[in-house]
């Protein structure tokens, strides 16, 4: 949508229902994770391309949709997996006009208690708290919700 400058407000004018989710889970994690499986290409960097470049491009993916909330919010959702309790699942039910079933609640909140914690490089952690700050400083809600990713 972003690299052929989709006009949204068209997209949805005759798509009532259409509705777009970000799943957010460590923004670290999730740069390691592309580089070791080649998937930075996804993000239009080259094969071998260094973790913080990875990183910036994840992050830049997050305030792309971050923004386009902030003008359609009935048409952007994002959660964050270490943010994510019974409101997000209020939230998400209301996002997709769906009933809130409290054993479906029950079963998503269950699915989604993650425990796994994994251990960054202290340059990294650093270069990551100066690209969020940077990138989201108009955002410092969102900021504060990935700087708790590290903290």
């Amino acid at each position: 949508m972003r690299d052929n400058k989709v006009d949204l407000a068209k997209l949805f004018e005759p798509n009532h229902q259409l509705r777009f989710l970000l799943p957010i889970r460590h923004p670290i994690d999730c740069a390691l994770s592309n580089q070791r499986t080649g998937h930075a290409k996804q993000l239009g960097l080259a094969e071998g391309a260094p973790v913080t470049a990875i990183l910036d491009a994840v992050l830049e993916e997050f305030l792309w949709v971050v923004e386009l909330k902030q003008r359609h919010p009935k048409r952007f959702f994002y959660y964050l997996e270490n943010d994510f309790q019974s409101e997000t699942v209020d939230q998400l039910a209301s996002f997709l006009d769906l009933p809130v079933d409290e054993a479906w609640k029950q079963a998503v909140l269950e699915a989604f208690d993650s425990d796994q914690h994994y251990q960054h490089e202290q340059n990294l952690v650093r270069s990551y708290r100066g690209m969020v700050q940077n990138k989201f400083a108009p955002f410092p809600q969102f900021s504060a919700q990935l700087l708790a990713f590290v903290e």
